[in-house]
Order: C-alpha cells, then sequence, then structure tokens
C-alpha cells in the first residue's frame, strides 16, 4: 500500500478531499516524514511528491521548493534518487500529475536556498529547489483533468 504524508493532504486536497482520493486513493504517513513521500510496502518502491500551485498545470514551472537540504544533500552524496512526481493544481476541476524518474535526475538540479536568518522560527534550517531545466529529460505527464 502506498502512502503520502499529512502535508501533502494539507497543501492542496483538503478543501476537496475527493482529489486526493481520486488522484492518489492512499493513506498518509506522518507530517515530515524524512527522505520519501510515497512508499509502497510491498515491493519497498519509494518516490518524492512536490505539489505546486499553477495558473495552467499544462505548463511545468521551471523551479519547484524542495524540502530540507541536508538530507537530500546525503542522499546525493550516496548517489541515491528518488523517482519524482509533479501534482500541479489549478483548482478541484484542474490539475496534472508528472513523474520524473531518477534516471533522469542530475545533481545540479538540486539549488540549496539561502538558510533561514538567526530571527526566523527555524533558524539556520535550510532547504532548496529543484531547477527542472538542469533535469535530463522532461517530467512526463501521468494524468490530468
Amino acid at each position: 500500500m502506498a502512502i503520502l504524508p499529512r502535508s501533502r493532504v494539507n497543501n492542496h486536497f483538503s478543501s476537496n478531499g475527493g482529489i486526493f482520493n481520486a488522484l492518489i486513493g492512499v493513506p498518509q504517513l506522518p507530517t515530515n516524514f524524512k527522505c520519501a513521500d510515497l512508499v509502497r510496502d510491498f515491493c519497498g518502491y519509494l518516490a518524492q511528491v512536490k505539489s505546486v500551485t499553477v495558473k495552467n498545470p499544462d505548463v511545468i514551472p521551471k523551479r519547484v521548493l524542495g524540502a530540507a537540504w541536508k538530507p537530500q544533500l546525503e542522499r546525493m552524496d550516496a548517489s541515491i534518487y528518488f523517482p519524482l512526481y509533479l501534482v500541479l493544481v489549478e483548482s478541484s476541476r484542474n490539475f496534472a500529475s508528472y513523474f520524473l524518474p531518477k534516471e533522469l535526475q542530475t545533481g545540479e538540479m538540486f539549488v540549496p536556498r539561502k538558510p533561514l536568518s538567526s530571527t526566523a522560527k527555524r533558524a539556520g534550517w535550510q532547504g532548496y529547489e529543484i531547477d527542472l531545466a538542469k533535469a535530463l529529460g522532461q517530467p512526463i505527464k501521468v494524468y490530468s483533468k
């Protein structure tokens, strides 16, 4: 069974839970589950899922916000890349899902962001962005509505 973190549901699917169930149809991981968003417990398949609010789900953004930089850097240093699913949402009636296999990902597409300032709630925390233009190929559309 595949599972996703609660944060993915809250980002785009809580206003109409039917989207989440129709698009993904899976239970949820705990919020901030480290390293993976999608887990198939039968076969061990792991993947990342990034959801983005867009004006047109047929247009893939150039950059997407990632998560914490340190775990991503550690995975890249170990040559571990997870397949990436992009869920582009304009509304509950207009969204699309894309897939970027790990074989098309490069270390250069993961760009560290500036650490949060000393006055921030999570001072020193550093995230990253995913620069999709630096992938070895375009994400593949797997679903749209």
